[in-house]
Parts: C-alpha cells; sequence; structure tokens
C-alpha cells in the first residue's frame, strides 16, 4: 500500500489499511504539518498501532518537505530534535530511510526526503530542500541500482509533478538517475507525493518499465481523502 502527503490526517486512512491488510506500508512523505515533535509522536503512534494490530506487517517511510525536525541542516532543527524524532519513529517498528536502503519485507528499498523547495517556501515547509543543482545530482547518485522499491518525497521532472497552475514541479537531477536506475537497475515500483495536483499512476517510457505512483491523498488544501493505492508487487 502506497500513501503519501497525508499531513497529520493519516487516522483518516486507518479503514482502508484495515481492509486491504497490506504486508507493507510505504508512506512518501508529509506526514506532518508544521514538522514538530509532537505531530512526529501522533505519526508513529499510528504506525505502531497499525503494527501491533498486525494490519501490517511493515511500515517504511521517507520525509517530506515538511518534517523539519528531521532535517538536521534546517534551522528550526536540532540534533537533538533529529534524534528523538528518529527514535520516536524506530520505537514504533517504522523503518526510516533517509538516503539509505534497507530489506522491508523481501523487497529492497532505498528512500531519500529531497525536493525541490521554492525560494518563498515558509520555513515549516522548507525541509530537505536541494542546496544546488550539484546537491541535487549528489543525493540522486546515491540511488542504488538493486533497489526495486524506491521512495521519495519529490517525483522526477515531467512524471506526474504538474502543479495546479501548470508548472512542472519535479526533480531534473532524479529523472536523470532514474534513466539509469529504470534500464539497467531492479527497480519496479518508484512511488512519491510533493504535488498533490498530479496524483496517479504512469508506467515509464523504457524497454524495462516500472510503475510510477504520485500518492498524494489530499488535494492542495489538504481536503478530500482518496485512497490509498493498493499495488501487488510481483
Amino acid at each position: 500500500m502506497f500513501l503519501s502527503d497525508t499531513h497529520c490526517k493519516h487516522r483518516k486512512f486507518t479503514p482502508a489499511v484495515i481492509a486491504a491488510k497490506p504486508e507493507v506500508l510505504f508512506h512518501s512523505g508529509d506526514w506532518t504539518r508544521g514538522g514538530t515533535l509532537e505531530e512526529v509522536r501522533a505519526f508513529a503512534d499510528w504506525c505502531g498501532m497499525l503494527l501491533t494490530k498486525d494490519y501490517v506487517r511493515h511500515v517504511a517511510v521517507v520525509a517530506g518537505n515538511h518534517e523539519a525536525c528531521l532535517d538536521a541542516g534546517h534551522p528550526e532543527s536540532s540534533p537533538e530534535t533529529v534524534a528523538c524524532a528518529r527514535k520516536l519513529l524506530a520505537d514504533a517498528g517504522v523503518v526510516y530511510l533517509e538516503d539509505s536502503l534497507a530489506m522491508v519485507g523481501d523487497r529492497i528499498v532505498y528512500g531519500s526526503p529531497w525536493v525541490p523547495i521554492p525560494p518563498d517556501a515558509p520555513p515549516w515547509a522548507s525541509a530537505f530542500g536541494y542546496r544546488s543543482p550539484e546537491h541535487e545530482t549528489e543525493v540522486c547518485a546515491r540511488i542504488p541500482l538493486e533497489a526495486s522499491v524506491l521512495l521519495t518525497h519529490a517525483p522526477p521532472w515531467g512524471v506526474l509533478d504538474v502543479a495546479r497552475d501548470g508548472a512542472h514541479c519535479g526533480s531534473p537531477g532524479l529523472r536523470s538517475r532514474l534513466s539509469v536506475v529504470g534500464e539497467w537497475g531492479s527497480l519496479v515500483v518508484h512511488a512519491f507525493g510533493h504535488v498533490h495536483h498530479s496524483r496517479g499512476l504512469a508506467l515509464s517510457c523504457r524497454e524495462r518499465q516500472h510503475l510510477a505512483i504520485n500518492a498524494c491523498v489530499l488535494d492542495e488544501e489538504e481536503r478530500g481523502g482518496a485512497e490509498p493505492f493498493v499495488v501487488e508487487l510481483a
């Protein structure tokens, strides 16, 4: 099961999780609104409940641009805040991925939180912004060939990344890296969020296809509640 951008409304999706009872719940970031430790604790408690009651067997997540307390370079964060947030997730049994690789069930999963951030973004929505084009290239180059599931917060440029004003909001560096990973690697699914307006599914236009999922479940005003995507991975 894939979802993203729940913005503190995760409990609204509990019935969908119970009904599907997926092996893995993948979340592509922005599970908080203001990026506070209290919001991280609430999300971790929800994930822990799902795991304890066996509604899911695994939960794997990345942060998004709203998770300021997990971004070590954010002005509203600190080493203590980052450590506390990570501990809350780990104690709940959540696999937190930040430019890292993990075996989740029988899948090799890689996760990365970075996104293109406009210069006028408010502080509480500016976490994990690429610091430069060179930094974007460096971050995206870390995506390994062996990952079969990729979780990012940003979409790749040109793939389910169109905002309401018609502008593309995806990452060019991510698109470039996917041209290598998608062709020569083991990638089966790439799930992301961030651009609420472009929720949906797409197949990569390559000989070795992978499924792209913009898993946002709320609209731009954080209203609504689309069902999470449930995908059977072969």
